[in-house]
């Protein structure tokens, strides 16, 4: 795995002169930064992003990637660099915590600690089993999870959690252990009560949660009919909770999973067939009315003019 803008890495390196010159050197251990800081100079961000953990380089560095023509006055104990200076960087890569933006805005940022087992990540509507720790920025904890006698048990994309653990989870690995920065759009955006403890308005707050667990959903050609009925069902609850708490573009991705499931009236059995149609007919109204409620009169149409496709003349 390669180096990331928004990674965390811990670096061993030496910056000398061409005369051999030290001008400066890590401790023995190495630094911890992210990358994204820019630490030392233009140069050394940009080859830690071609550089994989373990891995060790000699680079030799132009002058307007270094110091340029300002040079660097002596420091912690190291000579100036002169102006327009050719440096020579050994560089270690010791370790990688890699750092995901999972809502693409920078507002959740997930840094793996322990890297997971597989490739398969929760889905919606999943089941997944997790510990975790929350707490301020200052260090705080205002809530524990998981860690008595069974993990923490929540469904992905089911409003059971806030948005940003929500999210974050869905992005982990069976076995990963990370930290999850969340700002207060995908957290608490008033003050809130958390056990014993109040966390403030407007608050950023930090996670550190592994997932046990999770469990994989049938496919939809696994699936009884009786199956299908009982996951639309819940799909078709689920959005009603959302539209009644007014998140109705959420309500309609729901809405429109339940009708997946029920789709073909054929591939159920002929005491199923009128549950299935009524079932299909209210998540077509229901997501009609998502559309409505979001000034979406084409949307509207759309689902409306689904009913009658289907041969059901509902209108």
């Amino acid at each position: 795995m390669q180096t990331g803008d928004l990674d965390e890495v811990k670096v061993k390196y030496e910056l000398r002169l061409l005369d051999g010159t030290v001008v400066a050197k890590t401790p023995e251990g190495g630094l911890q930064f992210y990358v994204s800081q820019e630490h030392l100079c233009q140069a050394l961000p940009r080859v830690l992003k071609t550089m994989k953990k373990g891995e060790k380089a000699t680079v030799t560095v132009q002058p307007r990637y270094a110091f340029g023509e300002n040079g660097r006055e002596a420091e912690n104990g190291f000579p100036a660099i002169p102006t327009n200076s050719e440096l020579i960087i050994d560089l270690e890569l010791l370790s990688l915590n890699p750092v995901l933006d999972v809502t693409g805005d920078l507002k959740v940022l997930k840094k793996i600690l322990k890297v997971g087992e597989g490739i398969r990540k929760p889905n919606d509507g999943e089941v997944v089993w997790v510990r975790y720790t929350a707490m301020l920025e200052d260090g705080k904890i205002f809530e524990r999870k998981g860690f008595d006698e069974v993990p923490f048990e929540f469904v992905i994309d089911e409003e059971q959690v806030i948005s940003g653990l929500d999210r974050a989870v869905a992005t982990m690995l069976r076995g990963e252990l990370s930290q999850v920065t969340i700002k207060p759009e995908y957290g608490f955006r008033n003050e809130v009560k958390q056990g014993d403890m109040l966390v403030p308005a407007g608050s950023t707050l930090l996670y550190e949660v592994e997932l046990v667990d999770f469990t994989k959903e049938k496919e939809t050609c696994e699936m009884t009919g009786h199956e299908k009925i009982e996951f639309a069902e819940r799909m078709k609850k689920v959005g009603n909770d959302l539209y009644k708490i007014g998140k109705f573009q959420r309500a309609a991705k729901k809405y429109d999973k339940a009708i997946d499931f029920v789709n073909e009236v054929e591939s159920f059995e002929s005491g199923e067939e009128k549950l299935v149609k009524t079932l299909r007919v209210s998540c077509w109204l229901n997501h009609a009315a998502c559309s409505l409620k979001l000034n979406d009169f084409h949307g509207a149409i759309m689902q409306c003019s689904k009913l009658y496709i289907g041969g059901l003349r509902h209108i």
